[in-house]
């Protein structure tokens, strides 16, 4: 899941210096919409952090599936092809690709304080 996920801030970075020039281009069809690749993105960090929290340990390092990753493209449908491709389509685009992560961190943060809260209700209690 790590090198997932490196692999893909690595493709954004290398996308958006080569995209600071680039015209605008329109949204094939195919492409995911920016609510659907909001939903993936927020599931696939959503699972990091749970997997984070609950390391299996192997030889002393931490361990997370890339199944998981593709267990959540599943859920939504996606392949690994379509779900890349579309990310580096909206690479292409700095503006949109960070309302896109805008609104997955903002629904992180919103699920964190709702985790949180909860757990200050039990402790309340």
């Amino acid at each position: 899941m790590i090198r997932y996920v490196a692999k893909g801030f690595f493709l954004i970075a290398i996308s958006l210096f080569f995209a600071a020039c680039a015209p605008s281009r329109e949204k094939p069809d195919h492409i995911l919409s920016e609510e659907v690749m909001v939903d993936v993105l927020y599931d696939i960090y959503l699972l990091e952090g749970a997997q984070r929290a609950n390391v299996t340990t192997i030889d002393g390092e931490r361990y997370i599936s890339d199944e998981s990753s593709e267990e959540v493209l599943r859920k939504h449908g996606l392949t690994k092809a379509l779900f890349q491709e579309s990310l580096r389509f909206y690479a292409y685009d700095t503006e949109e690709l960070n309302e896109i992560y805008r609104l997955v961190v903002e629904r992180l943060n919103k699920k964190e304080a709702e985790l949180v809260g909860a757990v200050q209700d039990s402790i309340a209690k």
